[in-house]
Order: C-alpha cells, then sequence, then structure tokens
C-alpha cells in the first residue's frame, strides 16, 4: 500500500465540501480549523479538496471543533443537494458572501423545514 496516490471517491469529494461549508458557516479560516484540530493548514485543504483521506479520529476531531457529531457530517455528505457538485458549491459561495445575521437567519429557516428545533 505505501507509495499509492488516493484516487479520491465521490463520497470523500462530498464530505471535503461539507467541512469547507460548515468551517466558512463557523467564520474559521483553514489555519483555525488546524489549530484546533491539530494538524496543518495544508493538510486541512487536502481533507477539503479530497486529496487525501480523512482518518476515522482526524473526522473526530473536526466534527468537535464544529461542536457536532461525526454522525452529522456524514450525513451532510450523503444529502441529496450534495450529490451535484455544481449546486453545492454554489450553496457554499452563497453562503461565504452572506452576513453573519443572515446566516443565522438561513439556518434558523432550514432547522425550521427539517423539522428541526
Amino acid at each position: 500500500m505505501s507509495g499509492r496516490k488516493h484516487i479520491a471517491d465521490d463520497f470523500d469529494r462530498r464530505l471535503g465540501r461539507i467541512i469547507a461549508m460548515q468551517r466558512t458557516k463557523m467564520g474559521m479560516s483553514q489555519k483555525d480549523l488546524a489549530r484546533v484540530t491539530g494538524v496543518t493548514f495544508q493538510q486541512i485543504q487536502k481533507y477539503e479538496s479530497a486529496d487525501n483521506r480523512i482518518a476515522a479520529g482526524a473526522l473526530h476531531k473536526i466534527a468537535t471543533a464544529f461542536e457536532m457529531t461525526v454522525g452529522q457530517l456524514v450525513d451532510g455528505a450523503t444529502a441529496p443537494y450534495m450529490q451535484d457538485p455544481h449546486i453545492a458549491k454554489t450553496i457554499n459561495i452563497m453562503y461565504a458572501k452572506m452576513t453573519a445575521p443572515q446566516r443565522k437567519c438561513l439556518c434558523t429557516v432550514a432547522t425550521y423545514m427539517t423539522g428541526g428545533e
């Protein structure tokens, strides 16, 4: 196995996008996330771009940094909107351009629409 290049699959790419979206939602830079998870920001870049697979321990640290469970991150990566990379990218770009109050409002609406509290 040593020396073999990882080939990202669809799930790896979707999980990377979810991490990038959640990081942006939390107002964190890649350096911020790296600092709280104990990895380099280059490693965070590789996770988000699916150049590197995420080990279970690293995924747990990332989820904890987001105040989420690993299951919530995985659920996000398997959400229907994440199946289309163009839609996911558009959502991420739009979300990144929102102000904090706009993000909070959007999250409140999304939570309401999905039956959350």
